[in-house]
C-alpha cells in the first residue's frame, strides 16, 4: 500500500519558506537602515538637517495614520500634540533643567492622556465634525503659545535645547541626535506594522467600515477608539520632542496646516 501523503505537513512547508524568506528580507531591511544611519551620522550638517526633519514628520504621518488610517478618523488635532511634546521638552529642559530623557517619558504619558481625554470628547462624533473638533483643539493651542509671550517666545519661539553627546566611547558613531531620531522612526514603524498583523487589524478594520456590526459583534468600539488615539497622540508628542532638538520651537510649525 502506498503511504498517505501528509497534507498538513505538505502544506505548511511554502509557508515555512516564505516566512524564512520573509524574516531575511526583513533582517536585510534593518540592516540596510541601520547602515544608512550611520552614514548619515557622519556627513554634513546640511543633509542631516534635512533627514531629520524628514524623519521627525515622518513619525508625526505615522501617528496621524493610527487614526485615519485605521480607524477612518480625520484627526487635525496632531500639530496641537506635536506643539505640546516641543514646548514642554523646550520649556522645562531650558528654564528647569529637567533631563530629557526623563522629559520624554513625561511628554509621551502627557500627551497620551491628553489624547485620550480628547478622544473621549471628540470621539462622540465622527467624520467632518470629529475633524473639526480638533481643528479647534489645535487653534486654541496654537493662539496660547502665540500670546503667551514671556513663556512660548510668541511668534519668535524657543530655541531649543541641546541633545546630549555620545560618551567617549561611542563617539566614532557620530551624531547622537540622528541615531535617536532614526531609531525612533524605526520603532514606530514596527509599532504599525506589528498592529497591522496583529489580532487587533481586523476589528479596527470593522469598526472603520462596520462600526455598528462590530459594536453588535462584542467589540468594544469606545474604549478601543480612545486607546488608539491616545496612542496616536502620544506618538505626536514624542515627534515634537525630537523636533525640540532641531532648532526653534514656534507656533508656526504646529498649526492646523502641520496635521493637514
Amino acid at each position: 500500500m502506498a503511504p498517505a501523503f501528509d497534507t498538513q505537513s505538505g502544506a505548511a512547508a511554502p509557508r515555512l519558506r516564505i516566512g524564512r524568506w520573509r524574516a531575511a528580507g526583513l533582517a536585510a531591511a534593518l540592516i540596510a537602515y541601520l547602515a544608512a544611519t550611520a552614514y548619515v551620522a557622519q556627513t554634513d550638517l546640511g543633509l542631516q538637517s534635512l533627514l531629520l526633519v524628514a524623519a521627525v514628520f515622518g513619525i508625526l504621518a505615522i501617528s496621524l495614520d493610527l487614526v485615519a488610517g485605521m480607524l477612518g478618523l480625520y484627526s487635525l488635532g496632531q500639530g496641537g500634540f506635536f506643539g505640546i511634546g516641543a514646548y514642554a521638552t523646550t520649556i522645562l529642559a531650558n528654564d528647569y533643567g529637567w533631563n530629557v530623557f526623563g522629559l520624554l517619558m513625561l511628554v509621551l504619558a502627557a500627551t497620551g492622556l491628553i489624547g485620550m481625554a480628547v478622544g473621549a470628547m471628540s470621539l462622540r462624533v465622527s467624520g467632518l465634525y470629529f475633524a473639526i473638533t480638533t481643528f479647534i483643539f489645535t487653534l486654541v493651542l496654537t493662539v496660547l503659545a502665540t500670546d503667551m509671550v514671556t513663556v512660548t517666545g510668541g511668534l519668535q519661539g524657543l530655541l531649543g535645547p541641546a541633545f546630549p553627546d555620545f560618551p567617549a566611547s561611542l563617539e566614532w558613531l557620530g551624531t547622537p541626535l540622528v541615531w535617536c531620531i532614526m531609531l525612533a522612526l524605526l520603532a514606530c514603524l514596527g509599532l504599525v506594522w506589528n498592529i497591522r498583523h496583529s489580532p487587533l487589524y481586523p476589528i479596527l478594520l470593522s469598526i472603520r467600515d462596520a462600526e455598528p456590526f462590530a459594536e453588535a459583534a462584542g467589540a468594544r468600539t469606545a474604549a478601543i477608539k480612545v486607546g488608539v488615539f491616545g496612542v496616536s497622540a502620544a506618538m505626536a508628542g514624542g515627534a515634537g520632542w525630537l523636533f525640540s532638538f532641531l532648532g526653534v520651537v514656534s507656533p508656526s510649525q504646529f498649526d492646523w496646516s502641520v496635521s493637514l
